[in-house]
């Protein structure tokens, strides 16, 4: 269990998930990624999760916003 991407910055850290069409279960995914770095942050910052992805989809948004993940649509 993995993370795509992590962006380490001065006072965050970002666990990036990327899903071509994504779904709800890319946020179940991240979640889960947060979780478990949470558990044991090896950078002692605060996580962000972002969900980027290629195709725009309001459900899935809406449920990002609601639990406070970035969602991104490139």
């Amino acid at each position: 269990k993995r993370a795509d991407v992590l962006i380490e910055r001065e006072n965050e850290v970002w666990v990036v998930e990327l899903r071509f069409n994504a779904q709800s279960s890319a946020i179940g995914r991240l979640l889960t990624y947060c979780q478990l770095l949470r558990q044991d942050n090896p950078f002692g910052k605060p996580l962000d999760g972002y969900l980027v992805t290629n195709k725009f989809d309001s459900e899935v948004r809406a449920v990002a916003e609601a639990l406070r993940i970035k969602y991104v649509v490139i």
